[in-house]
């Protein structure tokens, strides 16, 4: 019984420490200021909150919303393949959600489509409230800024 207990205790830290959604506030100047050097943050721009697969976290990947945009990167060891993505919320013609959670292979995104079509996905992984959450969140920052 004791042991039960135990183990079941450790996979649920285990399983609650895999959610990787950070609110803005709780990220390392570092961070911030990779996304700055990055262009995609301003100065006067607040990340509200922010995901990574990365396997070194932050550093090679990110996806976010702020007070002005939502926006995704993705920098591999081969430059080449570098994607820097964002938009304005005032940019933003759509945003389409597509929820994976049940997938151990594929992750949820919301693509989003700005007025001159072009588009890019945001991606945010782990259990379905976090990403609804995510979505829901970004997605009525963007309605407030139309």
């Amino acid at each position: 019984m004791r042991k039960t207990l135990l183990l079941t205790g450790l996979l649920a830290v285990g399983v609650s420490s895999c959610e990787k959604v950070h609110p803005g506030y709780r990220l390392s100047e570092k961070t911030i200021q990779r996304l700055r050097n990055l262009g995609l943050l301003d100065s006067n721009e607040r990340v509200y909150e922010f995901y990574t697969n990365a396997p070194d976290k932050a550093a090679g990947a990110g996806n976010f919303y702020t007070t002005k945009r939502l926006a995704h990167y993705w920098l591999p060891s081969d430059k080449r393949k570098n994607q820097l993505n964002s938009a304005y919320y005032a940019e933003i013609a759509r945003i389409d959600t597509t929820y994976l959670d049940k997938s151990l292979t594929y992750i949820s995104y919301m693509t989003i489509t700005k007025k001159d079509s072009s588009r890019f996905q945001v991606f945010v992984g782990g259990k379905k409230p976090v990403v609804r959450s995510f979505f829901e969140h970004a997605i009525a920052h963007w309605r407030a800024a139309k």
